[in-house]
């Protein structure tokens, strides 16, 4: 039997040729509303486990991500996720050598427009502990842009922050479409917010023309540069790791916790 040349065409195509088409299939959207207090991890999220922010310019950021590190019905009821991140020194498969272990979730649909919620809490202990923590909210695409929620540990001095920011009342974010400027802003949130302390709701809406940031329904941030606000669709990310192993103690570690998840597309959320 002769072999149809379409066939044909396609075993003899090379095989990067064959990855790139592969790559270049959009993600599917998310079009309807989607809810979890995270009791488990169902099918629309993926865990990470490569070496992350290895080629940083700071290395000591170099995480080697874990699905063991991710635990969901965690915090109470059966419910919630714990995202942990460890100092060990041993990592080697990752290049350069990981100083430490984390968790990465990514929600595997990309989302086009609506509001997310997230309900969390982030690294609760004493300076010495939690003071190189980092953990992200985010909507983000390698070539889409991103919007991102930032927060610090207790202790920290990130890059560009107000000199003795308090970070369990502070928090960074960051907007754009491509480029080099990722429109990074430092917010004080107030004095009856406390990061480490309490669970709290962080909030994003999107819209075409806008972005609106919000922290327990009080907007911390808007952004309507037309220039800035993300035009494609976004996947969200949750995770942390740690910006300096090497100033961990050895074996400690620190958590993220994240209560729920929410999002609603631009036709049901509301302002």
């Amino acid at each position: 039997m002769g072999i149809n040349s379409a066939v044909l065409l396609c075993l003899l195509r090379p095989a990067r040729l064959l990855l790139a088409e592969a790559s270049a299939v959009p993600s599917l959207l998310q079009t309807d509303a989607y809810y979890t207090n995270f009791s488990s991890i169902d099918g629309l999220w993926q865990l990470d486990q490569s070496c992350f922010d290895c080629d940083a310019k700071n290395p000591d950021e170099c995480t080697k991500n874990f699905i063991s590190a991710v635990q969901p019905a965690s915090i109470d009821e059966s419910a919630g996720l714990t995202i942990t991140t460890t100092q060990k020194s041993n990592f080697s498969w990752c290049s350069p050598t990981a100083g430490g272990s984390s968790g990465k979730l990514t929600f595997t649909r990309a989302l086009s427009f609506g509001t997310i919620r997230v309900k969390s809490r982030y690294f609760p202990g004493d300076s010495d502990l939690v003071k190189t923590a980092k953990g992200f909210i985010g909507l983000e695409d390698s070539s889409s842009g991103a919007i991102t929620i930032t927060i610090h540990g207790k202790g920290a001095s990130p890059s560009g922050a107000p000199k003795g920011a308090d970070w369990t009342r502070y928090m960074q974010s960051s907007c754009y479409q491509h480029g080099d400027d990722h429109n990074k802003e430092f917010t004080a949130l107030g004095t009856p917010v406390d990061l480490a302390k309490d669970y709290n709701v962080f909030q994003v809406d999107w819209t075409s023309t806008s972005v609106t940031i919000k922290v327990n329904d009080e907007v911390v941030r808007t952004v309507t540069d037309a220039s800035k606000v993300p035009q494609k669709p976004l996947k969200v990310q949750l995770h942390s790791r740690s910006i300096a192993y090497s100033e961990m103690l050895q074996g400690s570690n620190f958590a993220s916790l994240i209560q729920e998840f929410h999002f609603e597309p631009q036709s049901a959320s509301v302002g």
